[in-house]
């Protein structure tokens, strides 16, 4: 099972530079599978913010938002690892503070597209 990597220390330079960054490697086997069970987990019991994107009868697009909390996985991909690290690298700061999180989940062959939102 590959290893994560720690983000690039040069990535705040990149993104000032170009506008984006590829990051590869990121996040290992592990903790991609635990995401996804517990993404699966919130499809199971969904919270308040809750939404089917695309209209019944055709594949799915949904979200959700503010599930860090009650959910396991998702509070430690947030609060600690390799995501706050890279979030801190790229703002070049100590600390970096989560304000919201937001998972989309896609059926194949979705053709609605995800509203906008900012990353």
């Amino acid at each position: 099972m590959p290893v994560a990597k720690p983000p690039s220390p040069g990535i705040a330079a990149e993104l000032a530079e170009t506008g984006f960054a590829l990051v590869r490697g990121l996040l290992d086997d592990t903790t991609i599978a635990d995401l996804i069970a517990a993404l699966e987990a919130c499809r199971v019991s969904p919270g308040r913010h809750y939404r089917r994107l695309s209209p019944e009868g055709v594949p799915a697009l949904e979200s959700e938002l503010f599930r860090w909390s009650d959910t396991p996985a998702f509070h430690r991909l947030t609060t600690r690892g390799s995501l706050p690290a890279l979030a801190c690298a790229a703002l070049g700061d100590a600390a970096a503070i989560l304000l919201e999180d937001q998972w989309f989940r896609s059926d194949a062959g979705a053709e609605q597209e995800s509203p906008w939102h900012q990353d």
